[in-house]
């Protein structure tokens, strides 16, 4: 049987939730059945899915804010605030935006407000 990110993800939350181990035994038992199953590879895409599921079974979201280039103390913080407590932010810089910003929700709905992407609508 293939199985997913979401299939050891799903798993991994689903022993979360009914308690009795440990995290660290939790986390151990995860790698050694993606090892038994060679899976190694999809590690990312199963913690992602993990922290999904996570941020979702406790009501929040998950913003991935991409700038063009650091943002300010006070610009980061008035993003982290239109955020709620249960939400999760990441800040990365990417200088091909060459100016502006992206913000993707939930790893699926994306905001891009890059020059870049201006650029490239102009000779779609």
């Amino acid at each position: 049987m293939n199985r997913t990110a979401r299939h050891y993800a799903e798993a991994f939350v689903n022993a979360r939730r009914e308690g009795g181990a440990a995290d660290e035994v939790l986390i151990s038992n995860l790698l050694k059945i993606v090892d038994k199953h060679n899976d190694r590879r999809k590690l990312p895409a199963i913690l992602a899915q993990i922290e999904k599921l996570l941020i979702t079974e406790r009501g929040g979201s998950h913003f991935a804010i991409t700038s063009a280039r650091t943002l300010s103390p006070e610009t980061r913080a008035a993003m982290e605030s239109l955020g709620g407590p249960d939400d999760v932010m990441t800040f990365s810089t990417d200088a091909s935006l060459v100016a502006g910003m992206r913000i993707a929700k939930d790893h699926e709905h994306e905001l891009d407000y890059s020059f870049s992407r201006a650029v490239s609508r102009l000779f779609q």
